[in-house]
């Protein structure tokens, strides 16, 4: 109620509360009046207790249970597609399973004692819309030393994974009893493939999705995890996003600074495509086929030059009107631009240049094209745009790009292309041959070949109509700026864009808008000149 979200089992919850001390308050009074036997008197309190559970219970069924979200903006309740998509699972059941591992991580929500914590703050949005969902819960031990290097051997030396069961059961005030062994468990699901961590299996008509916990401050997923899950559950259309291997290409399982793990495959970061929807794999084409279930193929910077036979391929599945995501490094252009050459578009030779006070000159900021802020269904991206048009600045959205190679493109070539991003005007410049970094800042040198132009293009997005419907290619300069350690939210989009924005579900914040506070920046800006001198007259 506080937060603006009445319901009938609160209210219920309340007036229960209020009928049953007023009945023992009554009880009492009456009580010291009557000659009667103790055990008619507690046959009352009984009595009134027994009903006042019975009608908590009945009240608090989700059936049950009227809502009245008293917010402006409906805050407390699930986005309309969400409802949507519960309105059409029907009365076919909805199963959560959620699995708790007593030796893995973050096992304390998922204990008997956070059942109601779990179900209040994520699922009671949802039963709202569908109240038949039912809940189970398995509980099991299950610890594999590969997974952090053995650690909690090394805490408790000389101890079996029972025995370590039991320490950790005891830590957290639980019987061990209730869960099940390695060997259980492992008949059922493997622990390993969702890191030992706590997780839900949500079942609907055969088909199984896996919400996770998060390393986060939210923890549970949010609307746009769950959105993405039913949504899978009900079309089972997940996008099949395929990146190529074989040539050193940045690879989606690993953890290093310079790959794509958390971006892509990382299951306890909820950005990651793998918690929005997407299935992922590798791909080697010098033995496999492109799957015919393909939604776009990802070329992230290869560092060795594509064999004839990966390259063909690749070709056929762009004339057929496959997506195609390609990603490229300065002083790697020729390994791509055999890939670009037939779609008019070209990585140029040399690198970016961008001078600043604190960053090596390799470092370039572009920024977002009106373009950009079109690529997702975003209600962030809609109002950068709109700030954007009104106070007439195009330095909005910045990423930044450690080493990027500019993009040349034809006008007249077989794509329609569109910069998504772009350089300052008249700030930075193409560096050829090599740029070192760790030395005095370079000089723009023409008879060196350097090149500077009004702008350079670094992203840049490639539509045709053909197969009725439309070809998608994205194209980026730089590799570095989707790395682990430079990942953004923003950056799905390109993958969403791929897909025709299919996933992941956008769920937007409202929009706040402040009918109370009317002053303006003027008289905001007088009284705060006004307050410092009261205060230094003071």
């Amino acid at each position: 109620m506080v937060l603006g979200l009445i319901t009938t089992k609160d209210v219920f919850y309340f007036l229960l509360i209020i009928f049953m001390f007023l009945s023992f308050t009554l009880f009492k009074l009456k009580g010291e009046k009557e000659s009667k036997p103790w055990s008619a008197k507690a046959l009352r309190y009984i009595t009134v207790i027994v009903v006042s559970l019975l009608l908590g219970y009945i009240t608090s069924r989700p059936a049950l249970v009227g809502y009245w979200d008293t917010t402006a903006h409906k805050e407390n309740t699930i986005d309309p597609r969400i409802q949507n998509m519960l309105k059409q699972m029907g009365n076919e059941p909805l199963e959560v399973t959620l699995y708790t591992n007593l030796l893995g991580a973050h096992a304390g929500p998922g204990l008997p004692e956070g059942r109601n914590p779990y179900l209040d703050a994520l699922w009671e949005p949802y039963l709202r819309f569908k109240p038949d969902i039912t809940f189970k819960y398995v509980y099991y031990y299950d610890y594999d030393g590969a997974l952090d290097n053995n650690n909690l051997y090394k805490t408790y030396p000389n101890k079996t994974e029972k025995e370590v069961a039991g320490i950790m059961a005891d830590l957290l005030g639980t019987d061990v009893s209730m869960f099940m062994g390695p060997d259980e468990i492992h008949k059922i699901i493997n622990p390993a493939a969702e890191r030992a961590q706590l997780f839900m299996a949500v079942k609907y008509k055969g088909r199984v999705v896996h919400l996770r916990t998060f390393d986060d401050d939210e923890f549970w997923p949010n609307q746009s995890e769950v959105a993405a899950g039913l949504k899978q559950l009900i079309k089972g259309d997940n996008p099949k996003v395929y990146y190529l291997t074989g040539n050193l290409e940045r690879s989606i399982y690993k953890t290093g600074e310079r790959e794509y793990e958390f971006l892509t495959t990382a299951q306890r970061v909820r950005e990651a495509l793998v918690n929005n929807g997407f299935d992922q794999d590798t791909l080697s084409l010098e033995n496999h086929d492109i799957p015919a279930d393909i939604s776009e193929l990802v070329i992230a910077d290869p560092k060795t030059d594509l064999s004839p036979k990966t390259l063909g391929k690749v070709q056929q599945y762009i004339n057929n009107g496959g997506n195609l995501l390609i990603i490229g490094e300065p002083g790697k252009q020729a390994m791509l631009n055999p890939v670009l050459k037939p779609l008019g578009v070209q990585l140029r030779s040399g690198t970016l240049v961008e001078l600043s006070k604190n960053e090596t000159p390799d470092k370039i900021q572009p920024y977002a094209t009106d373009d950009a802020f079109d690529l997702g269904d975003i209600r962030v991206l809609h109002q950068l745009k709109q700030e954007r048009k009104e106070k007439n600045f195009d330095d909005t959205l910045p990423i930044m790009m450690p080493g990027a190679a500019a993009i040349a493109y034809a006008a007249n070539g077989p794509f329609k292309v569109t910069p998504l991003y772009t350089t300052v005007k008249q700030r930075d410049w193409l560096k050829a041959g090599r740029l070192v970094i760790d030395s005095v800042p370079p000089v723009f040198s023409p008879q060196e070949g350097d090149i500077k132009d009004s702008t350079f293009a670094t992203v840049v997005q490639l539509t045709r109509q053909l197969n009725h419907k439309q070809q998608r290619i994205i194209v980026c300069g730089d590799a570095d700026f989707l790395s682990n350690i430079r990942y953004d939210s923003f950056h799905t989009v390109l993958y969403s864009w791929l897909d025709y924005g299919k996933y992941p579900v956008y769920i937007n914040a409202p929009y706040y808008h402040d009918n109370k506070l009317t002053i303006t920046e003027p008289t905001a800006a007088f009284e705060r000149i006004f307050l410092y001198g009261y205060c230094l007259v003071c």
